[in-house]
């Protein structure tokens, strides 16, 4: 203030004008961090989502154990009908 303004200001007043300011500033920066907060967890939310669609793709495509033993007997009953031999290395 200017001196000579008429207004006096005291230390009262001045203290709650302060204590204002910073109560404002704390609301501000409060509001910015749960926003900051808010994008990154949504973020981080929709990249598990993403990863957890390519495990359950994987999955999907992915052939069983049973399915390659399956796969893998008939293929030497061919073979032998074709009088083919081949050594194989079976993972029993």
């Amino acid at each position: 203030m200017k001196k000579g303004s008429g207004k006096k200001v005291t230390l009262e007043t001045l203290a709650g004008m302060v204590a204002t300011g910073f109560v404002e500033q704390e609301k501000k920066i409060t509001e910015k961090i749960t926003e900051k907060i808010t994008e990154s967890e949504t973020r981080i939310s929709q990249q598990i989502a993403g990863i957890n669609n390519r495990i359950d793709d994987l999955a999907l495509n992915r052939a069983t154990r049973e399915e390659l033993l399956v796969l893998d007997q008939r293929v030497v009953r061919i073979e032998s009908k074709l009088g083919l031999d081949f050594k194989r290395h079976t993972h029993a």
